[in-house]
């Protein structure tokens, strides 16, 4: 029995650069991986040495590793970013650096605790003082609903560290306080619900509009 190739040369037709274009593909994926993965192994690599680097004070290094473009806020596998470690090990130096350069000072790691937790946690009272004074917030709560302040009954006994935040908390309870009973004294939030309710009224009016 002779096969008739009139009928396999549409086949061929579709079969073979539908196979030549899957061929093509694999061969793109199979060098984009080679170039990709090393690369991807090497920036992690970078961000694990910009951790260690940062919890042991290391300067230079911290500033090498920032300056070849590593992400100042990235997180290590425990859920730290470097300011964590360099806060919580009480590395001036090197926290001053890394906020000069966007690290963010209330930021959490995978248990909820900011590096202002870690440092006060350990007693680290200079340390506390500083981070104060940057901005961080001396009242979050971690995932276990505790302050820096409670971190440091619990872990540390340092009653210095203690009066000093519960102290900041109170400054911010006092500021929250004076801004609620400015606008209430000030009269402007009689203002703003006044003409909110005028505009309700005006709206409710106007044939065809409702809400």
């Amino acid at each position: 029995m002779k096969f008739d190739r009139r009928f396999s040369q549409p086949l061929n037709n579709v079969f073979i650069p539908k196979l030549a274009m899957l061929i093509k593909r694999f061969f793109i994926t199979l060098i984009s991986l080679f170039l990709v993965v090393p690369w991807i192994f090497q920036r992690t690599a970078l961000a694990a040495d910009l951790h260690v680097a940062a919890k042991q004070g290391n300067v230079k290094k911290v500033k090498k590793l920032l300056a070849q473009g590593m992400d100042v806020n990235s997180l290590s596998a425990s859920g730290h970013t470097p300011l964590h470690l360099s806060a919580g090990w009480d590395k001036r130096r090197v926290t001053k650096l890394l906020l000069i350069n966007g690290a963010k000072v209330n930021a959490r790691n995978s248990s909820g605790r900011t590096p202002l937790h870690l440092s006060a946690g350990r007693g680290h009272l200079k340390m506390v003082k500083f981070l104060l004074s940057r901005g961080t917030n001396p009242e979050i709560r971690d995932r276990s609903n505790r302050t820096p302040a409670d971190i440091a009954r619990q872990y540390n006994a340092n009653d210095e560290v203690v009066d000093l935040l519960e102290s900041a908390s109170k400054k911010n309870e006092a500021k929250e306080m004076g801004f609620f009973e400015s606008i209430h004294e000030s009269g402007i939030a009689y203002v703003v619900f006044g003409t909110i309710g005028v505009l309700w009224l005006a709206l409710e009016l106007i044939p065809g509009i409702s809400f």
